[in-house]
């Protein structure tokens, strides 16, 4: 009886080491699993930050539409790794002087209007829907063979320098390239290299 009271003891001490080791383990790979989790998240978090941050990083000035609205603008180059404004913009002389395939863009409240940069005869119109202002940034709706098309236009330098995108909805159009940077015609003196100089195209 005494032999069957001591095997019956050490099964139940096997079986709860057994469980509680188990119990253990599951603790163990549970907070292994939190551990990789967080890290996960810190990741995602960090890369949501920079993303900020370089987005922050990018200088867009207040500007009324106005500035912008019957003016003559012209296509420029951007050279990142000048430090000084009036050098880091400059003519585009490969688009305006060689290849002349830019265009160069003109607003009203009616129309976007693209004119080629070697021809002034070369034009494109287009029917403006709407012009909202988004924060700093402006919105223009307009038509491109029924097809709705959103330009925006942002100030990024005093000088003034305006950055211009199109959505994905715009179909190219030979001869009428779009720069990202552009300037107001008459402010073009400003600039190290500002028409096309003595280059022979």
């Amino acid at each position: 009886m005494e032999y069957t009271k001591v095997i019956i003891i050490l099964f139940l001490f096997f079986s709860c080491k057994t469980a509680i080791k188990r119990d253990t383990d599951i603790v163990q790979e549970k907070k292994e699993i939190e551990s990789v989790n967080v890290e996960e998240d810190n990741h995602k978090s960090n890369t949501e930050k920079d993303t900020l941050t370089k987005v922050e990083s990018q200088k867009i000035l207040e500007f009324d539409v106005k500035e912008v609205l019957e003016e003559d603008m012209i296509g420029l180059s951007f050279n990142e790794e000048e430090k000084e404004v009036l050098k880091r913009y400059t003519y585009d002389v490969s688009g305006a002087c060689y290849s002349c395939d830019i265009a160069n863009v003109k607003f009203n409240h009616k129309e976007v209007i693209l004119t080629n940069v070697c021809e002034d005869s070369e034009k494109r119109v287009f029917k403006i829907e709407s012009i909202v202002k988004k924060e700093k940034t402006y919105e223009i709706l307009f038509t491109q063979e029924n097809q709705k098309v959103k330009l925006f236009i942002a100030k990024v330098e005093e000088v003034p320098i305006y950055r211009v995108q199109l959505d994905a909805s715009f179909q190219e159009v030979d001869n009428f390239q779009i720069n990202k940077f552009y300037m107001i015609k008459r402010d073009l003196k400003k600039l190290e290299v500002h028409d096309c100089g003595d280059f022979e195209g």
